[in-house]
């Protein structure tokens, strides 16, 4: 005779592998942001003179500004990823609500 019943089992295991992947995820996600802010922030703040055509040669003010920039790219690309982590953070939380709604029930008795 075969055995029936076993989808809320598995389903539960599903859920609770996916919000562990989830979870990973988010905290990879949300740290890579933390490093985005923080190098293009220190990207910014050391390149943030003006072209001063006495001392600086036009290569010098260009890659300054370059630099800058790509700074300023960083803080918005940081801003997706940590938006990204966030979501895969709610993501994590629903599927660690549906593990327990399908998980065995904790009544005793009728």
């Amino acid at each position: 005779a075969r055995q029936m019943g076993h989808g809320r089992e598995t389903m539960q295991g599903c859920a609770s592998a996916h919000a562990r992947c989830c979870k990973i995820t988010s905290a990879c996600l949300i740290i890579a942001a933390i490093i985005m802010f923080i190098s293009g922030a220190v990207l910014i703040a050391q390149n943030d003179d003006d072209w001063d055509m006495s001392f600086d040669s036009f290569d010098e003010a260009t890659g300054k500004s370059s630099r800058k920039f790509g700074g300023i790219a960083l803080i918005m690309f940081g801003f997706f990823v940590l938006i990204g982590g966030l979501v895969s953070l709610c993501v994590a939380c629903q599927c660690g609500f549906l593990s327990r709604a399908v998980g065995p029930s904790q009544r005793h008795g009728p």
